[in-house]
């Protein structure tokens, strides 16, 4: 079976997400090969308010670094999940126990099970795109945007 094509994506989602008071990265890493970090870092810099995640860290970043989304901070209204599939799951339930309805499966970290769970929810999830692009991006990301919206790809 192919992957889901349409996720219904719109600029007005996208909005409504970065809006979000503050944002965890669930999957961030030490490790500069992952995208967890970059993304941290990339979205941190572009001044969202960020909370890392990761049950091996105790800190990342000079943040305190937590172990799951049920121990996120209740203003926590977001989550970008970086993890491979077979965790996103459970990721994903966690976050709609926990309330938190702005969820963003970065690129790789869902799958047709994830994708079918969450339709119908209600939950603002966004997949198959990069959190980075659209979070006030710069380099090589912008650049990116900048051709999606070029050649008519970008979220209307």
């Amino acid at each position: 079976m192919g992957f889901l094509k349409s996720n219904n994506m719109t600029k007005e989602k996208i909005q409504q997400f970065f809006a979000s008071k503050q944002i965890a990265v669930v999957g961030v890493s030490e490790n500069k090969v992952k995208f967890g970090g970059s993304l941290y870092r990339e979205l941190s810099k572009a001044g969202y308010n960020m909370v890392p995640v990761n049950p091996h860290l105790q800190e990342f970043e000079g943040k305190k670094c937590y172990a799951s989304v049920s121990d996120l901070p209740a203003e926590t209204d977001a989550v970008i999940i970086v993890t491979k599939p077979t965790q996103t799951m459970e990721i994903v339930k966690e976050a709609e126990r926990k309330g938190i309805k702005q969820i963003w499966l970065q690129q790789g970290s869902e799958d047709n099970d994830i994708i079918e769970y969450v339709k119908g929810k209600d939950m603002n999830v966004i997949y198959k795109k990069c959190a980075i692009m659209f979070g006030n991006p710069k380099g090589f990301h912008g650049f990116h945007g900048f051709l999606m919206k070029l050649f008519g790809k970008f979220p209307k």
